[in-house]
């Protein structure tokens, strides 16, 4: 896996014309985030990105299928920072996961295996507000040296 400019792919070692199956959505509230676990047969690349106007965070599943009762399903939540889940087929070979965010601060998108799986973490921005930054560590201005002159 690697992470380049917010993006995070995940290689795939099967041909490209396998079809993965995305098997569940599931979520979950955490103490400081909200978890949205995306559940697959096997290991597939995507990519991550967050967009404002509306704020979203957009997971592109390549050479990805949805299971029948989520292809083209919308989940609602109306508690917490994810207020819905869109699944959607933009292109032939892509399915998009998409969230909808209120009140997010920042996300991050994870693999875990057996079962494989991407994990979207999303802080809530009213925890992130209250974190107190790091003290900065300043050392101690030099004392001057005195010289005798002769």
């Amino acid at each position: 896996m690697a992470i380049v400019s917010g993006l995070t792919l995940s290689v795939q070692g099967q041909s490209q014309s396998a079809q993965v199956t995305l098997k569940s959505i599931r979520r979950d509230s955490l103490a400081d985030a909200l978890r949205i676990t995306l559940e697959f047969d096997r290991e597939i690349a995507f990519r991550d990105q967050r967009l404002d106007g509306p704020s979203r965070v957009f997971v592109d599943l390549k050479d990805v299928r949805a299971t029948a009762a989520l292809n083209g399903a919308t989940l609602a939540f109306n508690d917490d920072v994810v207020w819905q889940v869109r699944v959607g087929r933009p292109l032939n070979d892509t399915t998009r996961v998409v969230l909808d965010l209120r009140n997010a601060a920042r996300y991050s998108a994870y693999v875990l295996y057996s079962p494989f799986r991407v994990v979207i973490d999303i802080e809530r921005a009213s925890l992130a507000k209250k974190r107190t930054p790091r003290p900065v560590y300043k050392p101690p201005a030099p004392t001057p040296v005195v010289t005798a002159s002769v």
